[in-house]
């Protein structure tokens, strides 16, 4: 019917779902079945010692064995399996009752269609387990029949009619259970994966909202959100921050002449520098907009800020990317540095527009440098 991938996720996912109902209905099976003693005892008071010790010193224990297991234990396969085997040892005692006493009573022969019921329908097995428990204590209670020397020939055909009767509408039932079941299993399934699906391009969405998508560093919204943030934090603290505005020297000369794809790995090589480059609570880096990148560092003076400037000029061009439009020349970045402690007559813009000055100048003196 299904794969064997499938057919042991559905193992597992039904034992999950309907766990509750296998303790639930091997619960009260027992204790229906322990009541039945009293009918042993009514019935049959000489072989009431022989039949109370199948019922409750053979049977009862099984079955107390298997809902124990259905409550601790973790395998879907052998949770069922000794529930079925409790089933086919319980319904086998009742054809037991046939030879032990030695009169084929009607009362047993109801008690064991009602226990094929049960087994079939209200247990909660699955079709397998359920049709091989049925079967087997059909089996055994048939041949105690046939072998009885008192019953009668038209009785033994009605009653073998009637188990077999009830083990075809109960594997019919069974079956169409199980195909709802698997149904079930199959709409949930998808249904998960739809949920998993949502929640997955959701968390892509809420990335590509604060990231930029070709270098998966923080997008420049991201970054002057977390700005504006750190700044009223140092303002409240007295710490300085620092920031590092970082442009890639002649980019639209090397995007001309390399093409967009080189230009787009220059971008992801130069990216991961600057990533490479924050490692402590608060520094960011982000793409800035098109080959401009922008580096806070949280506590730092403009000392540390231009010595962080320098490293990444360095680690720049120590990736030695050639520059088509200029031979012999590697692609290199301008660093502009600058630092403050936000004070009331200070603003975010003033840290802004002193890291672009210092930008700017470091273009001035020659580009591939840091500059305060």
């Amino acid at each position: 019917m299904e794969p064997k991938g499938q057919r042991e996720e559905f193992a597992r996912y039904y034992f999950t779902q309907y766990r509750r109902h296998l303790q639930s209905s091997a619960t009260a099976g027992l204790i229906v079945y322990c009541l039945f003693g009293a009918l042993d005892y009514l019935l049959y008071p000489r072989h009431f010692e022989l039949l109370a010790l199948l019922r409750y010193g053979v049977v009862t224990p099984m079955v107390a064995g298997c809902i124990v297991y259905l409550y601790r234990g973790r395998s879907p396969w052998l949770a069922q399996a000794l529930y079925g085997l409790a089933l086919a040892a319980g319904g086998s005692e009742i054809g037991s009752v046939v030879v032990i006493s030695g009169d084929p009573h009607q009362l047993y022969y109801t008690g064991f269609i009602l226990a094929l019921v049960f087994t079939y329908a209200i247990s909660g097995l699955r079709l397998p387990y359920a049709l091989a428990s049925g079967l087997s204590m059909s089996l055994f209670f048939c041949t105690l029949l046939a072998l009885h020397p008192v019953v009668a020939r038209e009785v033994l055909i009605n009653d073998i009619f009637g188990v077999a009767a009830t083990n075809m509408a109960g594997a019919a039932a069974g079956f169409l259970l199980e195909r709802h079941r698997w149904r079930e299993f199959l709409y949930r399934r998808e249904l998960e994966r739809e949920r998993n699906g949502l929640a997955e391009d959701n968390r892509r969405l809420s990335f590509l909202s604060h990231h930029d998508g070709l270098t998966t560093l923080s997008n420049r919204r991201a970054f002057d959100r977390h700005l504006e943030e750190e700044w009223r934090r140092a303002r409240r603290q007295g710490y300085p921050l620092a920031l590092l505005m970082v442009d890639i020297d002649d980019f639209k000369a090397y995007n001309d002449t390399a093409g967009h794809v080189a230009g787009d790995q220059a971008l992801r090589m130069v990216a991961g520098v600057l990533a490479s480059s924050v490692s402590r609570p608060g520094d960011m880096a982000a793409r800035y907009g098109g080959e401009e990148f922008a580096v806070l560092l949280v506590g730092a003076a403009l000392e540390g800020a231009l010595k962080k400037g320098e490293e990444v000029a360095a680690a720049v061009r120590g990736l030695a990317i050639p520059h088509p439009a200029f031979e012999g020349r590697v692609l290199t970045v301008s660093v502009g540095c600058a630092a403050m402690v936000p004070g009331p007559e200070r603003e975010v813009v003033d840290l802004i527009r002193a890291a672009d000055q210092a930008l700017y100048r470091a273009k001035e003196a020659g580009k591939d440098r840091a500059s305060p």
